[in-house]
């Protein structure tokens, strides 16, 4: 007896299901990758923005403390050898707390309960350190520089952010 096969009806290959199976991946792989980088680019713009706020808290701050005052603290090598400083911009303008960064690491610690960073101890260990130097100009202006830097996700390499500002004292 004959057996006769339709050579119409055929399966797919082992070659013809890889192939497929290849192009798949690359269609799937594409967009997830495109879709960590992009998760990974906003929690880096997040600290960014983060470091550039608590960098204009200080010198919100410094600015505070010289109207107050008539004159600024000064973090540089001409006080008492004091090369960088911090201060915590949580307490009041009257009690000024400068941190010498040379005797004690100026991280910032982050309270959960009131979202607030503190240089003073006052909750977990945060990603940011923040330093401070002033130099005096003339008898009613300093120069503040203020960098704020931070390790971002699982990164080895410190970002920072940077800002200066010219303060008249009254």
């Amino acid at each position: 007896m004959k057996t006769f096969y339709n050579k119409k009806i055929r399966g797919f290959t082992l070659i013809e299901t890889l192939v497929a199976i290849g192009i798949l991946m690359m269609a799937v792989v594409g967009p997830i990758s495109v879709a960590y980088k992009s998760l990974k680019s906003s929690m880096v713009a997040k600290d960014q923005f983060t470091a550039s706020y608590l960098a204009q808290d200080a010198i919100e701050y410094m600015k505070a403390l010289a109207i107050k005052t008539g004159g600024l603290p000064v973090c540089g090598t001409s006080n008492n050898g004091i090369d960088t400083c911090d201060v915590d911009t949580t307490r009041s303008i009257g009690d000024v707390y400068l941190i010498n960064c040379n005797i004690r690491s100026c991280n910032l610690d982050f309270d959960i309960n009131d979202g607030y960073f503190y240089a003073s101890a006052g909750g977990t260990v945060s990603p940011f350190t923040r330093e401070i130097r002033t130099k005096e100009i003339s008898l009613k202006e300093m120069s503040v520089e203020v960098t704020v830097s931070f390790l971002s996700g699982k990164s080895t390499t410190s970002n920072y952010v940077t800002i200066y500002s010219n303060i008249f004292i009254p």
